[in-house]
């Protein structure tokens, strides 16, 4: 799920809109990110456009272009010259619209599994929340 991704480099979002709908990311879902700047073509990304709006989109590169292609057959991929998309994050997981708490738990439960396979001898870790949690719902678009 989250692999080798150490826990304090993980943040939630909440997705809005449809444009991933055929990666089953829908409206409303939390998507947990991995906060890395550089993204391999075809990962899902948080991308920041213009400096003006976050999109969850899936990244190709283009020689001096970035294409943001949704995934949702009835919209049209984004195409911006590169130095005007920054990435934010990679996509690693998302949880189903539910409720602020359960999905906060659930987010802890994913750290705590994380943390425990970056610490295999401890099957409790300490998890510093405030760190891990900070920022824990940014909204992206999508």
């Amino acid at each position: 799920m989250l692999g080798r991704v150490r826990p304090e480099k993980v943040y939630a979002a909440r997705v809005q809109g449809d444009s991933m709908i055929d990666e089953h990311i829908c409206d409303g879902d939390i998507a947990l990110i991995e906060n890395r700047p550089e993204a391999r073509d075809g990962e899902i990304v948080v991308a920041l456009v213009d400096e003006t709006y976050a999109t969850l989109k899936r990244l190709y590169k283009h020689g001096a272009e970035v294409e943001l292609r949704p995934s949702n057959s009835q919209l049209e991929s984004i195409r911006v010259p590169a130095r005007n998309v920054r990435v934010q994050g990679i996509f690693r997981v998302f949880c189903a619209r539910q409720s602020k708490t359960r999905v906060l738990l659930r987010f802890l439960a994913i750290v705590r599994i994380a943390a425990a396979s970056l610490h295999p001898g401890n099957s409790h870790p300490q998890i510093n929340s405030s760190s891990t949690i900070s920022n824990a719902l940014l909204t992206a678009s999508v």
